[in-house]
């Protein structure tokens, strides 16, 4: 059984396509830095949550990073529409 699937974003409508994975099982989504400065992004101090980490450790989060990407996809008609998405993670 697989929890996650794979799916390709685009950083900007122009630029190639980045191969992704979404785990289905979490609410929150984690990124690291590397792949986080690909994309432009602004980051927030509002507020704190505590996340359980790998192997069940409580990890204090004190910033979210607000970033945009895009989805290629079709619309009802089949025309290829392009999905502009805003994530915080």
């Amino acid at each position: 059984n697989f929890t996650y699937f794979r799916i390709n974003i685009k950083v900007t409508p122009k630029l190639d396509d980045v191969e992704i994975y979404i785990d289905l099982r979490v609410v929150k989504t984690i990124i690291g830095r590397p792949f986080l400065n690909i994309f432009e992004y602004t980051i927030s101090t509002d507020f704190t949550i505590r996340i359980k980490g790998v192997g069940g450790k409580l990890i204090k989060l004190t910033k979210w990073v607000i970033f945009t990407f895009y989805l290629l996809s079709k619309d009802l008609k089949g025309k290829p529409t392009l999905f502009k998405i805003r994530a915080i993670s």
